[in-house]
Parts: structure tokens; sequence; C-alpha cells
């Protein structure tokens, strides 16, 4: 590589030669500074690589975090923010902060704080896997972009018309940095690719934060209860998709609501065709991603889904055996569905809604149906209420019709969103927004 002051003999070389032509070595000197600027030598005359690009300080504002933790209220400055400092990757950041009143962290304007997953590679989690604070917190505007937001063993969250998603080729990119960063650069899909290696590099759930994580379940939500269930989640007017595995998966989750959501763009496909599941190649099982827009595993209980659209199905597991129903209130996930417009794989030959247990019998017990356009259907036998087939939004989005009746900065006046009470929605409560 040329020195600088190779550079300057070359220049002194050149003027001698082209002296009268003054705008031609003015412009050749220019050329020649920027090239010299790029060039910084350590002693021993060795050249400094030019560092990893980051984002245009105009834009990155820093790391999140301290702004999620806060314990008052807070408005966060417009920008696109990290998951943790730059420098450190693939790892999981806890927010975990028991407030005794509610605290309103928000954009000023909704989606003009982007939480941009593919700056570091990490993940969030609101909990930390280990205790089951109330937490008290909406969180209202915030656009969480390829990464998965994670709810582990926490109580009264809400997110008030966020932004979720986690698209399968970004997923894949990361996968791929996190490979040759471990010394493999071929095909992540092809056999021999590291993902078992990778699962021995995640740190189980209950280590401390932050701790190693790729996330190898890309849903674009992520809810599970390992200190004692979840409570009182309350997803309410979000978008959220695309999603490589879920929408939205949940499990253990007391009085969860999704209302006036829409998921759209659940698929493990990539732009090139191809499954992104990593399953095939891996010593676990063939098919690890399902593309459920709404996954509920087993023991929660009184999951509200209403006012929203849902590009395929939801999937339910009830308690499987009659003393864990009888613990969940008798009513398995007690699914009450009100409003969901769902085209269920767009050809209507899939319901809206499947529940999967080992009570064959009780399978559709706990449904509660409050009117509007559900779509409804259960494969053993129940009559369908109504499905619209239509794979796109020319039909009627309830969700569209939810969030013009409840303007982003209207949360205060709904009557779940900062309840330290367990909500549900109810036809009264529904009636009046």
């Amino acid at each position: 590589m040329t020195t600088p002051d190779e550079m300057a003999a070359w220049m002194r070389d050149i003027e001698s030669h082209v002296s009268g032509d003054v705008k031609w070595v003015m412009a050749l000197e220019e050329a020649i500074d920027a090239l010299t600027d790029r060039v910084t030598v350590l002693e021993g005359g060795t050249p400094i690589p030019d560092p990893e690009p980051i984002p245009e300080p105009s834009t990155y504002m820093g790391d999140i975090l301290p702004y999620l933790s806060s314990a008052v209220d807070v408005t966060i400055p417009a920008g696109t923010y990290s998951i943790g400092p730059l420098d450190e990757q693939f790892l999981c950041y806890d927010v975990q902060v028991s407030r005794p009143v509610w605290a309103v962290i928000r954009a000023e304007t909704r989606a003009d704080v982007i939480v941009d997953g593919t700056l570091n590679h990490n993940t969030l989690r609101f909990g930390n896997g280990r205790t089951n604070l109330p937490h008290r917190a909406l969180y209202a505007g915030i656009v969480f972009r390829d990464t998965t937001v994670r709810v582990d063993s926490a109580q009264l969250l809400s997110f008030w018309q966020c932004d979720f998603g986690r698209a399968p080729d970004t997923w894949l990119a990361q996968a791929e940095v996190w490979f040759v960063g471990h010394g493999y650069g071929g095909d992540p899909l092809a056999p021999g690719a590291p993902w078992d290696e990778m699962a021995t590099y995640n740190q189980g759930y209950d280590s401390l934060s932050p701790r190693n994580l790729f996330e190898l379940t890309p849903s674009s939500v992520r809810i599970e209860a390992h200190a004692g269930a979840c409570r009182n989640i309350r997803l309410l007017g979000c978008q959220i998709g695309p999603s490589t595995d879920d929408g939205i998966f949940a499990a253990g989750v007391h009085y969860l609501t999704v209302e006036g959501c829409k998921i759209d763009g659940t698929s493990e496909v990539g732009s090139d065709g191809r499954s992104v599941d990593p399953g095939p190649v891996t010593s676990s099982q063939d098919d690890q991603f399902h593309n459920d827009a709404i996954q509920l595993g087993i023991n929660g209980w009184r999951t509200s889904i209403v006012d929203s659209w849902l590009d395929t199905r939801i999937m339910a597991n009830q308690p499987t055996t009659p003393a864990r129903r009888v613990a969940a209130g008798g009513e398995g996930w007690g699914l009450r569905l009100h409003d969901v417009v769902s085209y269920g794989g767009g050809d209507g030959a899939q319901p809206v809604a499947v529940l999967i247990g080992d009570d064959q019998t009780g399978r559709a017990t706990g449904i509660t149906y409050l009117g509007g356009g559900s779509a409804w259907a259960e494969p053993n036998g129940v009559t369908p209420l109504k499905r619209d087939p239509v794979s796109t939004e020319t039909s009627r989005n309830p969700a569209m019709e939810w969030w013009a009746a409840n303007p982003y900065s209207s949360f205060r006046a709904h009557p779940g969103a900062m309840s330290s009470s367990d909500y549900r929605p109810t036809s009264s409560t529904l009636a009046a927004q």
C-alpha cells in the first residue's frame, strides 16, 4: 500500500510536469488528500484497516435499554437504536423493573423509534426467567425490527401500537454472521452447518443478563413462563410480521390479550424460495418452524383474541390432563374470540383456530364467541361460525377499524392498557371503544 510520504513525492513530481494546468493540479490534490485521509500507519508502517461501518450519527441514537428500563414516564427521542452496545453481539439483555405505579415509555410519534436487531444481533427480554415481577409498563409506538422480543416470567406489560418483526432472510443472515465468527463459511442450510454447536452456545433461560443467545425459535413475539405464570400481557393495536416461526408464541400465560392487531407475513420461506428452517440439518427435529399466526402452548388461561386480522391459523394446546385443566380454571386456554378475520392459509381449507390436546372430547371447551366477524372452525365436528377465505386485505380488516377508533395517544382511555387488575375484553368493553 502506498504511504503518505510516497504519495506526497508523487504529487511533487506531477506538479513539476504540469505546473501550467493549475485547475488539474488542484483536482488531483483533492483526490490524493482523500486517499491520504484513509490511510493511518502504525509504528513500523502497517496500515490499520477501516473500522466496521456503523449507522450514521444523525439516525443512530445508541442503546435502547436505558429508556426501556425507565422507572418513570419517558418519551424516547426519534431515531434508530441497538439492543445493548454495538460491540457486543449475540446476547440476550433483560429489562427487569418492578414499578409501584405505571410508567409510559413511548415514541413521540408512532414508529419514529426503531430498535434494529441487525445492528448487533441481540435479543430483548422483558423479565429474567427467574422472578415474576409486576413491571407496570406501557410501551407505545416502538418498532422492534428483525429481533425476537421475549417476555419471560413477567406481569403487567402492555405494548400499544408497536411493531414486531423477524424476517427469514435477515434471520438467516444473522445466523451466517454467527457461523463465520465460529469458523464455518458454508451454506447455513447444508448438512454440516453447526446449528447444534450454536444450540450449545445458548445459555439457559435462568442465566444472568446479558447471556449468550442466538434465537433459534424466531417468532416475532415469544412469551414464556419459567418462574411462575406470566400474567396480564397485552398486545394492543400492534402490527406483527414478517415472522420466521410464529407471529406470537405464548405458553404459561394468564390473561393474554391480543386486541386490534394485524399479524401478516408469517412464513419461513426466504426470498430465494427456500425454507430457512434448519430442522432437516440438525440432530433435534425435522420441522422446527410451524408458522402459526398465534401458537398457544400449554397451561395458559383466559386468552382473548379480538378485533384482529390474522394471515393464518391460531394453534392452541389445552392443558393435557384433567388436573391441569382444573388448575387453569377448568377451561383450558379459555379462548375468547371476537371479530377475528383470518384466511387460514388462503384457500379456506385450514380453520382459523385448531385446538389440540390429549382429551379429544374436550377440544372445543372453553371457547367464548362474542359476535362480530369471527372466523372460527374446529376440525372435530364443531360447525364453523364464519370464515373469510380471502387471502388479501380486500376483505374487511378489524384491526384497521380498531386503529381508527383508538388513536395513538388514547391509551389512557383504554380500559385495559394500564390496568393493574386482570383484564379481559367483554362485549360491553369492546362496544364502548
